[in-house]
């Protein structure tokens, strides 16, 4: 992101990856901010054109907030967790070089993940990303509630016993 054309501005919660500095003379400026309440959070991700979110709940508010994000999933046991992030990542609409990045962000393959990162945010893949983020999230917004989807399957199982 230092690198980029565009001026970035890094938020980071406190106590988190102290050695991350605002490089001098970038695009990019590093802000440290405190943790916050979750509908602040929910603030910040739709404020926000690009988040890095951590886990399974961060990552549920992001898509909400339907920009382009990047999930680092929980590490598992026998790596099942590069498993199901292939999967999710099979059910997204996000283009081919999201997932390159997202695999390459949660393998460690740090070069590899810079490169794609610095392709998407300056490239022509860009506006596809920002795209399919915003249609991702209408779409899961247009889905029946859950209580509604158990409801219908309860009456559609019990129906023919």
């Amino acid at each position: 992101m230092a690198e980029s054309q565009t001026h970035w501005v890094l938020l980071i919660p406190e106590g988190l990856y102290p050695e991350v500095q605002s490089p001098a003379d970038t695009a990019l400026q590093a802000v440290r901010i405190p943790f916050v309440t979750q509908d602040d959070f929910d603030t910040i991700l739709w404020s926000s054109d690009l988040n890095f979110v951590r886990g399974e709940d961060s990552v549920i508010r992001a898509l909400w907030a339907g920009k382009p994000l990047v999930w680092q999933i929980y590490e598992q046991e026998e790596r099942a967790h590069i498993i199901k992030l292939r999967a999710w990542l099979a059910s997204s609409p996000y283009p081919e070089s999201v997932h390159s990045l997202m695999l390459n962000w949660n393998t460690g393959q740090t070069g590899a993940a810079q490169s794609s990162l610095a392709n998407l945010i300056d490239g022509p893949a860009w506006e596809p990303w920002k795209t399919s983020a915003m249609d991702w999230a209408e779409q899961l917004a247009n889905q029946p509630a859950l209580a509604a989807s158990l409801e219908a399957f309860c009456a559609k199982n019990w129906q023919t016993r």
